[in-house]
């Protein structure tokens, strides 16, 4: 291999910032255009931090989990996450312009729309529970506008359920639920946005996007002895 070796980290808080899973951005530019698309792709914290040290969670934990968090530890963490991801990175990287020789001037006209998405761990205010992001903040999470540049409205969108609940753990519990063949039973949070700044579309006159959720399960088929959900659980 010649060269140096490239680590695409964009921001590393080592936790102490609040952000424990660092996010990366990817930058796309369509040929003969003059605009580009950033992807911040981020994984906020599921489990809360303890004297500044990140308390780990089970997938199984994750799987139970139906909005309904009340420990301070864990509202904090997902908290400073999200403020630090909208104010210090968001902000940062959706008006940089990346110009690495110096030289080209069409560099600083190119319009980024820039996206932060992946899973938040954090439902909209839609959504009951404390792990909600009006519980958390205050605010309403489908539009807030940062601290660091007024001119943005950033909005957060997709409210559809898109983790699916574990099994009871309850022998009793999981043949009723396994009878149930209403969907919204088995899903548990909509954890999974989307955030752009609306502000930015608008004075582009560029319509904003449309979203929805994709339901792999779907492709499965109910068992004699597992429900489709159980088996696409199984095979991710």
């Amino acid at each position: 291999m010649q060269g140096n070796p490239f680590d695409p980290r964009i921001f590393d808080g080592n936790g102490s910032a609040g952000v424990v899973r660092p996010p990366f951005i990817g930058r796309f530019t369509p040929i003969n255009s003059r605009y580009e698309f950033r992807l911040i792709n981020t994984h906020i914290v599921y489990g809360g931090l303890k004297d500044g040290v990140l308390q780990k969670t089970t997938e199984d934990d994750e799987a139970q989990d139906d909005g309904e968090d009340t420990k301070l530890p864990v509202v904090e963490a997902r908290r400073g996450e999200f403020q630090t991801l909208i104010e210090k990175v968001f902000t940062t990287y959706s008006t940089k312009v990346y110009d690495e020789t110096g030289h080209d001037r069409n560099a600083r006209y190119l319009v980024p729309y820039t996206f932060m998405l992946g899973d938040y761990n954090l439902n909209l205010s839609s959504a009951k529970g404390v792990s909600s992001i009006k519980a958390v903040l205050g605010k309403d999470m489908e539009e807030i506008v940062p601290k660091r540049n007024r001119n943005m409205k950033i909005v957060t969108v997709n409210d559809a359920l898109t983790t699916l609940k574990g099994k009871p753990r309850d022998t009793e519990k999981q043949q009723l639920l396994k009878l149930d063949p209403v969907m919204e039973h088995h899903m548990a949070n909509n954890y999974d946005h989307f955030s752009y700044d609306a502000n930015l579309f608008k004075k582009h006159q560029v319509a904003p996007p449309e979203i929805g959720a994709i339901l792999a399960f779907e492709k499965y088929q109910d068992t004699d002895d597992e429900s489709k959900f159980d088996i696409y659980r199984q095979r991710i």
